[in-house]
């Protein structure tokens, strides 16, 4: 998970972290109940494998593996059933997974992973859980909303998909995994409870609590640069964006204007211009005289047309239409 937020995938340490709080169940389950719990859990993945065998011999044919031999099977299946003789049929879960919290889970029916995060007072973490299990199981929300894109809901942005790192969203894995890994290491030394331990129990939550308004520091800020950034973005327009963000020689190529304008160079184009090109624009239009210089020298109508039509031809040049999947008539 620290890679992973290193490296700024804030959505993949959000996936982790889903398994580390699950795992932050089980061990403060195991830590309540003893060692029999303990005992039952380590031995249940026998009754795990005799089912996930029954199933890989289900589909071998259609899958073209190498098929489970019988005895493999009869093997598996001795297993198990001197695990049901030792602990129960309870044990037996058909391979759901819960099955060897069976007698010690107290809830009505039988033991899961939300009946036991409510035993051992982890529910409090349901909402971040149900998130996190919208990624990894390719949900609609997991898929269109990440944690790596901001979102001001007061300013217009274009619908976008997160398609690699990003330095945002890493906040709430971040927070989620010191607490969750506290908590599993405090189940730990539980088992072996003295003065060192408690010390150590008390440092790890002044860690957490620190590493937490850190997290929420860095984010708060990262949030309002993205916003004036975003601001700044959503208040510009094409010619804005355009010279801007485009060196002018490379915008207005020697074809543009010999195909549009009676211009032979940008150096005549700049010339004419009533004023330098970085500032045609006067507020929030561009200026009246610029416009008429080329309505009087091209074929277009305002200085904005002349842009547009400049920046679809920069785009047709530099852009490989093949590397996006787009038709490039």
């Amino acid at each position: 998970m620290h890679h992973l937020l290193e490296g700024g995938f804030a959505d993949g340490a959000f996936a982790r972290w889903r398994s580390l709080y699950e795992l932050s169940i089980t061990s403060s389950f195991i830590s309540n109940h003893g060692d029999e719990t303990a005992e039952r859990f380590l031995s249940y993945h026998n009754i795990w494998e005799y089912y996930f065998a029954e199933t890989y011999r289900e589909h071998q044919d259609n899958l073209n593996i190498e098929p489970l031999e019988s005895e493999v099977l009869e093997g598996l299946e001795e297993i198990k059933d001197e695990l049901v003789e030792q602990f129960g049929e309870s044990i037996d879960d058909n391979g759901y997974g819960s099955g060897w919290a069976a007698e010690a889970h107290t809830g009505n029916g039988g033991p899961s992973l939300h009946s036991m995060k409510e035993e051992v007072d982890l529910e409090h973490l349901t909402p971040y859980y149900m998130l996190a299990c919208e990624s990894v199981h390719a949900g609609s929300k997991g898929t269109l909303d990440r944690l790596g894109i901001i979102r001001h809901e007061d300013i217009e942005q274009p619908g976008v998909l997160l398609s690699g790192p990003s330095n945002a969203g890493l906040n709430l894995p971040g927070q989620l995994t010191a607490i969750s890994l506290a908590q599993v290491t405090t189940d730990l030394l539980m088992t072996h409870l003295n003065s060192p331990s408690l010390a150590d129990m008390l440092g790890m939550q002044m860690l957490v609590d620190n590493i937490e308004q850190e997290f929420a520091e860095a984010s708060k800020a990262l949030e309002q640069d993205d916003r004036e950034a975003t601001e700044e973005w959503a208040n510009q327009d094409i010619v804005d964006i355009s010279l801007n963000y485009i060196d002018p020689s490379d915008l207005f190529s020697e074809t543009f204007f010999e195909n549009h304008t009676e211009f032979d160079s940008l150096p005549e184009f700049r010339d004419a211009l009533p004023v330098d090109l970085d500032d045609v624009k006067d507020g929030d239009s561009v200026d009246p005289k610029t416009d008429e210089v080329v309505q009087a020298g091209s074929e277009f109508d305002s200085f904005q047309d002349l842009v547009d039509t400049a920046l679809e031809a920069w785009v047709h040049r530099n852009v490989v239409p093949s590397e996006f999947d787009i038709d490039d008539n």
